[in-house]
């Protein structure tokens, strides 16, 4: 029963949260519209949520997880994560989801 309990919590927190959620559907749709690709990025652990909105069967097809090849050792080291965009290949019509299980580091 904890775990109901705790999702029954969680849900005036995501309708707190209604228009941004709706504001980056509209971004997402958007992005596909003009032809770009939705790039998804979660360093160290976050990279799962990453992978889980790219690539899947059924899925959206123009979404790409982007790879952080240290696999979060520098997400506390601040601008390391200014430096990293700088080699993604990003586009006008593209967007970037960034996932972040803390939501605390720099990167």
């Amino acid at each position: 029963m904890e775990y109901f309990d705790v999702i029954k919590n969680l849900i005036p927190l995501l309708e707190a949260e209604q228009e941004n959620i709706e504001k980056a559907g509209h971004i997402i749709a958007e992005t596909i519209m003009k032809g770009g690709i939705v790039q998804t990025f979660g360093s160290g652990h976050s990279y799962a949520g990453a992978i889980e909105i790219a690539g899947r069967a059924g899925g959206l097809l123009p979404v790409k997880a982007v790879y952080e090849e240290t696999f979060g050792r520098y997400e506390r080291i601040e601008g390391v994560g200014s430096e990293f965009a700088k080699y993604w290949d990003l586009r006008e019509n593209d967007c970037v989801v960034i996932i972040s299980n803390s939501g605390r580091n720099p990167f």
